[in-house]
Parts: C-alpha cells; sequence; structure tokens
C-alpha cells in the first residue's frame, strides 16, 4: 500500500504554509492526527484555527489548542499532511530532518514525499534559474537510483567551500518550469541528502514542488499555486471550487479582495 506525506518548507512568504491551509480547510477531508515534536522550532500555541463561520471541525476534539507542528490524515486514503506553523530554529535543520521528519516517514510507512516550497529574488537559487519558464516548478527524485545520488551529493558537499552556489541535478524537473535544479544552499538539499543516507525507509519517491513569489501579501499566491498543484497531482491536491482560508489569515492579510485598478486608489 502507498502512503503519501505532504511537508511544507519555510519558504518566502510562507506559501507552501498558507496552501496546505487551504487544503486543510477547503476540501473537508482530512482530521488532525497528533501534535509532533517541535523541540527544534519557534515556541508556539494557539487557538484551533477554522475557516470563517465554522467550527474547528478539524481536529474532532482531540486537542484544545494548535501547535508548531501537526499532524493530518486524509479520510479515505493514506495521505497525511503536515501544518508547520513556526521556523526551524537557525542551525538546526539537520537535526529536525533527523529527529522530527524521519521518525514520521518510519511510523507512517511513506512511500511518496511531496514536499511543497518557495523562492523570491533574494534566495540563492535564482542564479540558476531559466528565465523563460513558468513560476510554478515541478522535480521528482526517484530513489531507486539512490547510490548516484549519495555520490553526486558528498561531491558537492566537498566543493562548497569554493566560494560559490553548486547546482545538484537530485531532481527530474518539467522543463515548463524556471526551476532545473537545486542548490547546496537550499532546504531540499539536505532534506534529501539525509533521506538518501536514511536506511530502513519505505520511500522510494520525492516530489518537490515550488514556485517563484514575491515577498508581501501571499495569499494570492497560494491560491495559484494550490490550483497548479491541483492540476499537477489531483490524486492528492483535490479540486476546490471555493477556497475557505482559515480565521488566523484575517490577522495577517484581512479578507478584503485586492485592488483591480489604480482608480480604486493608493490610499483607499
Amino acid at each position: 500500500m502507498t502512503a503519501k506525506l505532504i511537508i511544507p518548507l519555510i519558504g518566502t512568504g510562507n506559501v507552501p504554509q498558507l496552501s496546505i491551509d487551504l487544503l486543510l480547510h477547503s476540501t473537508n477531508s482530512f482530521n488532525y492526527v497528533k501534535r509532533i515534536d517541535s523541540k527544534f522550532c519557534y515556541p508556539f500555541s494557539g487557538p484551533l484555527d477554522h475557516a470563517a463561520g465554522e467550527d474547528p471541525k478539524l481536529y474532532n476534539g482531540k486537542t484544545l489548542f494548535s501547535s508548531a507542528i501537526e499532524l493530518f490524515k486524509q479520510k479515505d486514503e493514506q495521505i497525511y499532511v503536515i501544518q508547520q506553523r513556526t521556523p526551524i530554529i537557525p542551525g538546526y535543520l539537520n537535526n529536525f530532518i533527523v529527529e522530527t521528519l524521519i521518525p514520521v516517514l518510519h511510523e507512517y510507512q511513506i512511500t511518496e514525499l511531496i514536499v511543497l516550497d518557495s523562492f523570491g529574488a533574494l534566495d540563492g537559487v535564482v542564479e540558476s534559474l531559466n528565465g523563460s519558464g513558468s513560476f510554478f516548478n515541478v522535480g521528482t527524485c526517484n530513489l531507486s537510483s539512490v547510490n548516484d545520488l549519495i555520490q553526486q551529493f558528498d561531491d558537492h558537499l566537498n566543493l562548497r567551500n569554493n566560494g560559490q552556489v553548486n547546482r545538484v541535478k537530485a531532481f527530474n524537473f518539467d522543463d515548463k518550469g524556471i526551476q532545473q535544479d537545486i542548490t547546496t544552499e537550499q532546504d531540499i538539499f539536505k532534506v534529501v541528502y539525509h533521506l538518501t543516507n536514511t536506511s530502513n525507509l519505505q520511500l522510494n519517491k520525492i516530489k518537490y514542488y515550488s514556485t517563484f513569489v514575491h515577498e508581501g501579501d501571499n495569499s494570492e499566491d497560494a491560491y495559484t499555486f494550490y490550483n497548479n498543484l491541483m492540476l499537477a497531482q489531483p490524486e492528492v491536491f483535490p479540486r476546490i471550487d471555493e477556497f475557505h482560508p482559515p480565521v488566523s489569515w484575517k490577522g495577517v492579510y484581512g479578507f478584503t479582495p485586492i485592488r483591480s485598478a489604480y482608480d480604486e486608489g493608493l490610499y483607499t
């Protein structure tokens, strides 16, 4: 049996987390499973999130407050989702992957990991972009050739002190996107490196979805990102005809539609 896990990286504008909010609160197909150890993240505790006008039914009364990292499961399928609400403490990403993420992969016998990411103009990945492609990028890493990947990663790690950003061909990217490789400076590099060096995992594939965004009000980027995810892998990201963002968005972005014309005014 295949089991899939969706995880967000901490990307520009938090677009991965916002997209997972849309998946959890707009599809009515997920339930809360448990709180995940968040010792490598900044502390967080808050009220249960929910769509406007609804009870926090996502949690089914299993907890009274939300925490930094939570696990959810699709009701009828072996599809799991991690929502991460706070960043990883600087310097502890490797610990987070080894001591927090990998145990989840073992416990639920995950066979496919789906990683969501976003990056902006100031991120190192920009140096290796294909300027004529789509902002939405799709990469696939089949772990059947794990020995080749390990050797490639080790070679690049040995070169990291040369003052340059090293590119790694760990994923086969769709040629329509602007991103055609990853760099050793990206979090996804560390994720794949540790997974390929971990024994006894059931994992055989990593799907990597990323998008280029500008930092600011990134709620619209999340809608666009989810719509692209829905087209790329509809068996995991179901069609959403009407989005229901959670109430937590209101404190950050508000629910006022984006101005569509200059005459509505910068100052209105």
